[in-house]
């Protein structure tokens, strides 16, 4: 039996029907719902925690902490990751995936692409540092939703916590907006214009500018 409620706990946590960072409801509720002893409940839940998919806090609740066993795994090694490891990575994944998007992209995507960098944009004028950061978060994952291969984009969802610190070190190492937003649009112009030689160039030098900046700021 809790191996049945391990699965659906683990279910509403995946469909997003508990979203990553809330809390989940009271055991009474939980026991109701799902027709289980408190004993199970808990141990299903003890289970969770363990695996890191839930959190518990003490004399606060239990928490979300990953949509799944992946993302919270995941999760642990990038915590345990250096800065230019994180971007080794992303170079990897964000550069072929920028080819791939000049190849696949659809009218819908570029305009996808063009809004979150007006996005960064707006951000980077105001220097509100918290939207900068979602903003450059939503341009990379367009990126990666306009090759339309939905591994690909649930893998690099899994490493949107790592990829979020690695956009906000570089947002923190920015002194001018210019030179970003100068490789936003040649990433976009490639995409639009079908080029993925183009594209996957653009997403590279973006990303060894960061890599560039991290470094000069002594992170690792």
């Amino acid at each position: 039996m809790s191996a049945q409620v391990i699965d659906e706990l683990e279910r509403l946590a995946a469909s997003g029907e508990w979203p990553v960072g809330s809390r989940i409801p009271p055991e009474p509720e939980l026991m109701a719902a799902l027709g289980v002893s408190r004993n199970t409940l808990r141990e299903a839940v003890r289970a969770l925690v363990h695996t890191g998919v839930l959190s518990s806090r003490p004399g606060d609740g239990t928490y979300v902490a990953a949509a799944d066993g992946l993302a919270a795994a995941l999760a642990r090694r990038f915590r345990n990751s250096e800065s230019l490891e994180i971007i080794d990575v992303r170079r990897m994944i964000e550069c072929e995936a920028a080819g791939m998007a000049a190849r696949r992209r659809s009218a819908e995507d570029v305009t996808a692409l063009r809004e979150c960098e007006r996005e960064c944009a707006r951000a980077a004028r105001e220097g509100d540092r918290d939207s900068a950061i979602a903003a450059e978060l939503r341009f990379h994952s367009a990126v990666v939703a306009a090759t339309h291969n939905g591994l690909l984009l649930d893998l690099y969802t899994h490493m949107t916590e790592a990829v979020r610190d690695s956009i906000a070190a570089a947002v923190d190492a920015h002194t001018a907006y210019g030179p970003a937003h100068a490789q936003h649009e040649r990433i976009i112009s490639s995409i639009a214009s079908n080029d993925p030689v183009a594209a996957e160039l653009a997403a590279t030098e973006h990303l060894e500018s960061v890599a560039a900046m991290l470094g000069e700021n002594g992170l690792r």
